[in-house]
């Protein structure tokens, strides 16, 4: 215990705190920002996600238990439950949540310095921390009561963990292949350096059971994550303790929310039960590949007449499949394209339309900025030099294919993407340190007048600009329909409208007609009584 708190407050460890308070000193001047500007800070528009995990998070503080309505789960219940125990200790008040995840959001961008530390190099630990403390994707959903953030920490934290495990189990192998041993006959130091070792994979596995319990499409990446383990080192046989004590962390952090389900709500499901709903939505013949319910959902509802959250969705995916053949792998094909594109797509919260509210909105670093450089340093990674099985870098790239495949098989929200986003920016780091060392040696080459030095030199930033600015060019969004909604525009208006900033609420009517012109007779109450009190305000209506 004094080894461990030595540690933390060690010399060591002074670059990790410096990343944390820095990371901290945006997040509060972003919050303030936020919530001086943007009118929907604090608002909770009924039927939306936050609306309805706030609501559950209260109900969790109030009881403290489960609440026997909500069994079996229709989303992971992580992050209600993380919630919940946050309000009971601070208060329901949405402030509340907010600092919470941005101090959630701080330690994340200390575990995504602590991984490209361990996988790359101090530079490029640098340049990786950097980007994750500005990222305005990650600011964005620390404001909204979303799972992002806690889904965002859990995985990058279940990543870390799986490279400290199997760090000391390399150190392990090694040792027992210069003739230690942790079987038969070992001394109380080899036998207490087992234990260590497994507690390390049970953490891991503790970790990655939570991911699951986050967000269920994490379970696909825990074969994956036994399959790398098993097989980096040279001989699997001595990682089966390793396997098993991951493999044992992760039921244990899965068993309690099955249990419930199980003996609470009389089924038996894993951790949610809205699979073959969520599967529906994105790939029905009429799926747009976003959350957006297919009218073919309201037919089924209909004739079953029963909540759409009771349904059994797979039998109507399979019939939908059966009659639309062409119909699957077209969706695919457009969620792939919609997960690796520029764009953000909305869900609760617009990117687009609340940049104008902070300053740190704007900063250059969102998914379509980082995720080409991303995928150029893993080219990078991967063609400098040769990486073997077992290196870190592959774990992360394994994670950051099986977690895009989970979520283009599902349905494409720019809020879903940050997991693999968190994995990009560590490779972008990668990308990004290769073309500034190259630049820097060659001025010093050109500097000294070696000018065919200056030139060799200079091809790894020039290809590194080369391939960040193609890739971004081919993956910008084709257009903003998908992007901005009406009902983006509408839900801002009904912010500014409850804040009684009637010229900017009209404005936004205004936009959200522009978006859906057929809705004007439906939004002409409001925008009438708005107009009457600009009337009697002849600044206000002089301005517009």
């Amino acid at each position: 215990m004094q080894s461990g708190i030595a540690a933390i407050v060690s010399r060591r460890a002074a670059p990790f705190w410096t990343v944390f308070a820095l990371a901290l000193a945006v997040r509060l001047a972003h919050y303030v920002a936020m919530r001086e500007n943007d009118p929907l800070f604090g608002v909770l528009l009924r039927g939306g996600d936050n609306h309805e995990y706030h609501r559950w998070a209260i109900e969790i503080a109030q009881t403290f238990w489960l609440g026997w309505d909500r069994v079996p789960f229709t989303q992971g219940p992580l992050y209600p439950y993380f919630l919940g125990m946050g309000f009971l200790r601070f208060g329901s008040a949405y402030s509340t949540a907010v600092l919470l995840q941005h101090f959630l959001g701080a330690c994340t961008c200390v575990l995504v310095f602590s991984t490209t530390l361990r996988v790359f190099g101090r530079f490029e630990a640098w340049l990786a921390a950097l980007m994750a403390v500005f990222c305005p994707i990650f600011l964005l959903y620390e404001g909204e009561i979303l799972a992002e953030t806690l889904v965002l920490f859990v995985n990058v934290a279940a990543l870390r963990l799986l490279l400290w495990a199997h760090d000391r189990q390399a150190a392990a192998d090694t040792a027992a292949g210069g003739g230690e041993t942790f079987i038969g006959g070992e001394s109380d130091a080899s036998r207490s350096g087992r234990l260590r070792l497994w507690w390390r994979w049970l953490t891991a596995g503790l970790m990655l059971g939570l991911c699951v319990t986050a967000r269920p499409n994490a379970l696909l990446f825990v074969p994956v994550a036994l399959f790398w383990i098993l097989t980096a080192g040279s001989v699997p046989r001595k990682r089966a303790g390793a396997v098993c004590m991951l493999m044992l962390g992760v039921v244990l952090a899965i068993m309690p929310v099955t249990a419930a389900n199980y003996f609470g709500g009389g089924e038996f499901v894993l951790v949610s039960k809205n699979g073959s709903w969520n599967l529906y939505i994105g790939n029905a013949y009429d799926s747009t590949g976003t959350y957006a319910r297919p009218h073919s959902m309201w037919a089924v509802v209909f004739d079953e007449q029963a909540n759409e959250a009771d349904i059994n969705w797979t039998p109507h995916l399979i019939a939908s499949i059966r009659e639309h053949p062409t119909s699957l792998p077209r969706l695919l094909w457009t969620k792939t394209r919609l997960f690796w594109q520029s764009g953000e797509v909305p869900h609760v919260a617009n990117f687009y339309l609340k940049r104008s509210f902070s300053p740190f909105l704007r900063v250059p670093l969102a998914f379509g900025v980082v995720a080409p450089l991303g995928l150029v340093g893993i080219v990078f990674a991967f063609s400098i030099r040769l990486r073997r099985w077992s290196d870190g870098a592959v774990l992360l790239l394994l994670y950051l294919a099986v977690y895009s495949a989970s979520i283009i098989l599902v349905f494409v929200l720019s809020r879903l993407r940050l997991p693999a986003l968190a994995v990009l920016i560590v490779f972008a780091s990668a990308a990004l340190a290769a073309a500034l060392r190259g630049a820097g040696y060659g001025v010093r080459a050109l500097l000294r007048g070696e000018h065919r030095a200056a030139s060799a030199f200079a091809v790894v930033p020039l290809a590194v600009a080369v391939g960040w600015a193609g890739l971004g060019f081919a993956l910008r969004s084709p257009d903003d329909g998908l992007l901005i909604r009406w009902a983006d525009h509408y839900n801002l208006a009904t912010g500014y409208e409850l804040g009684k900033r009637y010229a900017e609420a009209l404005r936004e009517y205004e936009a959200a007609i522009e978006r859906a012109p057929a809705l004007a007779p439906r939004f002409e109450e409001s925008m009438q009584f708005l107009r009457g009190h600009l009337d009697t305000t002849p600044t206000e209506s002089a301005v517009l």
